[in-house]
């Protein structure tokens, strides 16, 4: 982070019944779960100011500390780039080194420290990114149980913010998966991570706090989840519904879903049973209406492939990350009909020696047979007769 001008796989598994109806459940971050299942209790914040003097102008050699509009409008979250060392040691640096980077506080598994004035600009995140944000260096920890701590301490510091400073709800930025540096692009979210800060509007060059968080199997828009828990005012990602529609033996139909959140996009890749997944097809789900987005399937994508097909769906944030995913666990017949008996039936008199058992299917199917062997002597009469 020193430059002074400067996301565990979610799944939702989704069960097609009679082909059409489906049932949803809804599964979050292990480290989100964790917290919000175990009641960990976020630190307090301390505050140690007076230390920061390149907030005061006078001080600074006549820079501007006011942000953009005379108050912060996002949290910018990093980390601090080296393991080991204590969060009083970062802080005795930083103060020391604070005409190169400040920040405005300092969290690790125990204590959320700020150093600096939240009303004013801090030197963190290049010069697009410190003229809106308010900034916060995480320690590295090296447990499971110090980060759901340190993570939910930070989640909740973070929504406090944005409820001090009237921010809205927790809004992820859009950034682009890719560099950038697009200076005026505009700012759409009030929250983003160091990295989104640099792709997006360039001006420094660090990327955190992204692999620190992946040891975890952690991400910011798992983390923009948590924050919404604790601002207790925005709406969770999750898939509620996905139903498929039309009739897949004509080689088409439409996959619907149903979804809540900060969604940027939402894709289904379909793919046929046969040969792997040689004719895989990312479909682009279109959104219809608010939380409700349709994927179009044509079989003459899948080189007209009949029999069984795979369909999932995943949901992308801002970042480009996976929020959350679907699977349908049952697969779908496309160009045939699902082999199926529906009915059988006795027909005539079985007393007088002769009867007929009539068979109702459907599906691609080439022969049907039926075992027919009377009780005495086991199966020493076993007759397969050709239906």
């Amino acid at each position: 982070m020193r430059v002074r001008n400067k996301i565990l796989f979610v799944s939702v598994f989704i069960l097609i019944q009679g082909g059409v109806a489906v049932e949803v459940t809804q599964a979050s971050s292990a480290v989100n779960d964790y917290i919000i299942k175990n009641k960990v209790t976020p630190a307090s914040e301390t505050l140690s100011l007076g230390k920061i003097y390149n907030q005061d102008s006078s001080k600074n050699g006549g820079i501007n500390m006011d942000y953009v509009g005379g108050k912060p409008k996002m949290v910018i979250i990093h980390e601090v780039g080296v393991d080991g060392g204590s969060i009083t040691g970062s802080i005795d640096y930083m103060v020391r080194t604070q005409d190169s980077a400040f920040v405005h506080a300092f969290v690790d598994a125990n204590q959320l420290i700020t150093i600096a004035d939240t009303k004013k600009k801090a030197w963190g995140s290049g010069p697009y990114g410190n003229q809106y944000g308010i900034q916060i260096e995480q320690m590295r920890v090296t447990t499971n149980a110090a980060f759901y701590k340190q993570i939910a301490t930070l989640a909740k510091w973070t929504a406090d913010q944005m409820k001090k400073y009237n921010m809205g709800a927790p809004k992820l930025m859009s950034a682009p998966s890719i560099v950038s540096h697009n200076p005026s692009a505009p700012l759409d979210g009030n929250l983003a991570t160091h990295k989104m800060i640099s792709y997006k509007w360039g001006g420094t060059d660090h990327v955190d706090p992204d692999a620190y968080w992946a040891r975890f199997g952690y991400n910011i828009d798992q983390f923009r989840d948590l924050v919404v828990y604790y601002y207790g005012n925005a709406t969770p990602t999750k898939i509620t519904s996905a139903v498929i529609e039309g009739t897949p033996s004509t080689g088409k139909f439409d996959v619907r879903i149903k979804a809540t959140g900060d969604i940027s996009s939402l894709k289904v890749p379909i793919w046929s049973d046969k040969n792997g997944q040689d004719d895989l097809v990312w479909y682009e789900a279109k959104k219809v209406a608010s939380g409700e987005y349709v994927a179009s399937f044509n079989v003459s994508n899948h080189s007209n492939q009949s029999g069984s097909y795979h369909v999932q769906a995943f949901a992308f944030g801002s970042s480009g990350n996976i929020l959350t995913s679907a699977s349908i666990n049952e697969k779908l017949q496309v160009g045939t009909q699902a082999v199926k008996i529906t009915s059988t039936a006795i027909e005539g008199t079985p007393s007088t020696g002769k009867f007929d058992v009539r068979i109702k299917a459907t599906g691609d199917i080439s022969s049907l047979k039926v075992p027919i062997w009377s009780d005495k002597n086991g199966q020493d009469d076993l007759v397969w007769y050709e239906a």
